[in-house]
């Protein structure tokens, strides 16, 4: 992982780093003729030639999922191999950073986070797409306080039942025998399944 504050993406200068994990970094752009800002997220991966159409048509898709709580995918590049997302910035951080580990909520709070939520999945779902990373720290916090859900790392279910995987989607084999190709794996494995949420704060 390198520090790319100061390192301009298109029109875009990278200001602040927001975030990191295990597959990718997430900054605050600012445009740099008109000051607007967005966040952008660098994968930490590079993108192999032949590669390249399959990342397009992937980013095409997490594009076109238009929800209120589902952040809104700008636009799509890659930078000397290296694949970004741009994105709506969320200024009022993540349910992680809102809510610490073990703060007991309210019933009623608990249920509108999970009715938003519920509400971004079900669309999801129904373009047959899936999160499979469901935890607080890609929650985010809109402008009004709205619920977002990030990071959505695409797997597809085709009518044939056999799951089809995205580069944008952390993955694990199914099994140690796994013959998938290379590019299945150019992100860590997923984390563990989040607890079931209750009025206590995992």
């Amino acid at each position: 992982m390198s520090d790319r504050v100061g390192q301009q993406l298109g029109n875009y200068r990278l200001t602040r780093l927001l975030g990191q994990g295990g597959f990718a970094e997430v900054y605050l752009g600012e445009h740099v003729f008109l000051g607007t800002t967005i966040a952008i997220k660098v994968l930490h991966t590079q993108v192999a030639s032949e590669d390249m159409a399959q990342f397009q048509q992937e980013a095409h898709i997490l594009a076109s999922l238009k929800h209120p709580h589902i952040v809104r995918i700008l636009d799509f590049g890659i930078e000397e191999r290296t694949p970004y997302l741009m994105m709506d910035y969320a200024p009022h951080g993540t349910l992680r950073t809102r809510h610490l580990r073990g703060t007991v909520l309210p019933v009623v709070t608990v249920v509108e986070y999970l009715k938003q939520v519920a509400q971004a999945l079900q669309y999801a779902h129904e373009r047959k797409i899936i999160h499979r990373d469901i935890k607080p720290e890609n929650m985010l916090i809109g402008e009004k306080n709205e619920i977002l859900l990030s990071s959505i790392l695409w797997a597809s279910w085709p009518t044939n039942g056999s799951a089809e995987h995205g580069p944008f989607m952390v993955h694990t084999p199914r099994s140690p025998s796994s013959t998938a190709s290379p590019r299945r794996h150019l992100c860590a494995p997923i984390s563990p399944p989040s607890r079931q949420m209750s009025n206590r704060w995992y």
